[in-house]
């Protein structure tokens, strides 16, 4: 039986989780060096913007991640989800405070803190899909 257009549309539209993980990393550090402009445009209001921004993303991830694997099968190890589950308590946490320190620290990883090296986001998707040499 034949797809109809909207359906076939709908399929190509599915993202998998680690097509959500990958775009919310893009998206996080985008949005960083977003907030560090402004920041040095001392744009109080745009760096606050910028972190609600990645907050909200960071908050989304775990429903996200979970209608993918629904959709398409692909399933995230629960000890993963609970780390996006964390990190979303946090997000949110941070955005009933408005508190931009709040929202900068969501994702430092405060235990093995590498200047530039990956966040917890990042660290999180490295262990799920580790890049091919």
């Amino acid at each position: 039986m034949p797809l109809d257009d909207n359906q076939e549309e709908r399929e190509k539209m599915v993202q998998t989780p680690e097509q959500i993980l990958k775009q919310a990393v893009l998206d996080a550090k985008k949005l960083d060096k977003e907030s560090q402009k402004a920041l040095k445009l001392k744009d109080a209001e745009g760096f606050k913007n910028k972190l609600q921004q990645r907050a909200r993303i960071i908050a989304e991830l775990p429903e996200k991640v979970s209608q993918a694997e629904s959709l398409t099968g692909l399933k995230v190890p629960e000890d993963e989800m609970e780390t996006l589950r964390f990190l979303q308590y946090f997000a949110q946490k941070a955005l009933e405070r408005g508190n931009a320190y709040a929202l900068g620290v969501i994702l430092i990883d405060t235990k093995f803190k590498q200047k530039g090296g990956p966040n917890l986001l990042e660290q999180l998707v490295n262990r799920l899909h580790p890049q091919k040499p």
